[in-house]
């Protein structure tokens, strides 16, 4: 059974030039189908490999808005219920959306679905998004886990 799996956060890429390693990055508005990539990952920018879009778009969203709010001078109040900030407004819907498509009901539920990612896997990228601000997850294939994520 193949595995599919959905990546989080960031990916340096690089074009394949035969079979050699990458040299070079691109961005995800500039990165595009068959590029050689290396993932980027730190503890304070973390990415997990989840078995499936949705998850990946649950998660990517949550990490990427609790990374925001400190930068912007807010302490966001976790809930207990969720695992995530407590949001209102457009927010809220925007997040109850994502995790209700995920098919979870908290954070830590969808996190224990996925495996967290590492710095600088040889990936090659799958597919882009179009519009990578409103969707930053990149398909990649990784030949070392024989994988997709």
């Amino acid at each position: 059974m193949r595995k599919t799996l959905c990546s989080l956060g960031f990916l340096l890429f690089a074009h394949a030039l035969e079979a050699a390693p990458p040299s070079a990055h691109c961005t995800l508005d500039t990165c595009k189908a068959g590029t050689v990539a290396l993932t980027y990952f730190k503890k304070s920018d973390p990415y997990f490999r989840c078995p499936n879009r949705e998850l990946t778009d649950y998660t990517t969203t949550i990490v990427g808005l609790t990374a925001l709010q400190p930068a912007i001078g807010v302490t966001p109040n976790v809930s207990e219920k969720t695992g995530e900030p407590e949001y209102e407004g457009q927010t809220k819907v925007i997040v109850d959306t994502l995790r209700a498509r995920a098919g979870v009901r908290s954070f830590d539920q969808a996190v224990a679905m996925c495996a967290l990612g590492a710095n600088g896997r040889r990936v090659t990228v799958i597919n882009a998004p179009a519009e990578p601000f409103y969707n930053p997850v990149v398909f990649v294939f990784d030949e070392s886990l024989k994988a997709t994520y």
